[in-house]
């Protein structure tokens, strides 16, 4: 985002005209346009661009035009309101957000219902696609974290400056061994809380598994194969790369990492929330393997490619389980 912010002639495509381009020059949080682009200032209060080099639009922009503000020069002002930089084009996939956007079919209710499911489907499609924007130094939060841990955090810090600041002094050696003191306490606090959520989840297990257990698992498994796919996506492009059958050999990653515990939750895909994390994933894979375009269905793509379904694969694993279960319990 900053990089496009100081760059002399950036190109600025209005949405309602996307091919009469206007060159601005951009300055912090005011820019310039001239006055005779207007045909009326009334309508054009709020606008919508792309910012971009070239013909790669990286960036959009919610301007607030100010027509009553104009400079001795004759031109217009106009203030960036919202500034949303979508991240490198290596860490967006547009064939991921296409295909989970497309996964399901559109619900049919009220106008409210329509609304939460598009903003409940955007969003997840975007979690697929590209990763979320961290700030500096700031960390994942982590369940095992408490306001006990941040206390004892806060009072760690505070003696191993104290310390550092204090080697030159006679009581350095005793600065230095009340930092240790804390640090200790500080590690032990964590491991406990860490032995604490780990047994908790345990218990959940048994008293509810379709629960906070199950939604760990699906979000790391899908997490962890999303990311195996994407690699593989660089080795297997549509035109050219491996033939079939060694495409469908690096496919089994992805199938073996998505599958994992399958014939658990196997019954867990005929929801709908479900189905949204991993079908897409499977399906991606499998237009890989056939070279396929987005376009193509399930169904085919699946046959084309000679893989299962995964509600098929599902079922499978499923009943080889529980047959298993009952062999070994005959045998004993």
């Amino acid at each position: 985002m900053y990089k496009y912010g100081f760059e002399p002639n950036l190109e600025i495509l209005p949405l309602d005209n996307p091919y009469n381009p206007v060159y601005v020059k951009l300055r912090e949080k005011l820019a310039v346009m001239p006055k005779n682009d207007h045909s009326d200032p009334k309508l054009l209060m709020r606008k919508e661009i792309y910012i971009g080099d070239g013909d790669s639009k990286t960036s959009k922009a919610i301007l607030d035009l100010d027509p009553y503000n104009n400079d001795p020069k004759g031109r217009m002002t106009f203030t960036i309101k919202y500034l949303l930089a979508i991240q490198g084009v290596k860490s967006f996939d547009a064939s991921t957000l296409t295909i989970a956007l497309d996964s399901d079919p559109i619900i049919s209710g009220c106008a409210e219902e329509q609304t939460k499911d598009l903003m409940k489907r955007v969003t997840q499609a975007c979690d697929a696609s590209m990763p979320r924007k961290h700030g500096i130094n700031q960390r994942p939060s982590v369940h095992w974290w408490n306001d006990h841990i941040s206390a004892l955090r806060k009072e760690c810090l505070r003696k191993r400056r104290i310390s550092q600041r204090g080697y030159r002094r006679p009581d350095s050696a005793e600065l230095v061994a009340d930092y240790k003191k804390a640090r200790r306490s500080l590690n032990k606090a964590i491991k406990d809380s860490k032995r604490k959520c780990w047994m908790e989840l345990i218990n959940e297990v048994d008293k509810d598994p379709w629960g906070r257990p199950y939604k760990q698992q699906v979000e790391h498994v899908t997490a962890k194969a999303s990311v195996v796919r994407a690699s593989l996506a660089r080795l297997m492009p549509n035109v050219g790369g491996p033939k079939q059958s060694r495409r469908l050999l690096l496919s089994s990653v992805v199938t073996s990492v998505l599958t994992y515990g399958i014939s658990i939750w196997a019954n867990a895909l005929d929801v709908q929330a479900s189905w949204r994390k991993a079908g897409p994933i499977y399906r991606q894979s499998a237009l890989r393997v056939a070279s396929a375009f987005r376009t193509t269905s399930e169904e085919a793509v699946c046959v084309i490619s000679g893989t299962l379904p995964l509600r098929v694969l599902a079922e499978e694993r499923r009943a080889l389980y529980h047959r298993k279960s009952v062999v070994s319990r005959a045998d004993i």
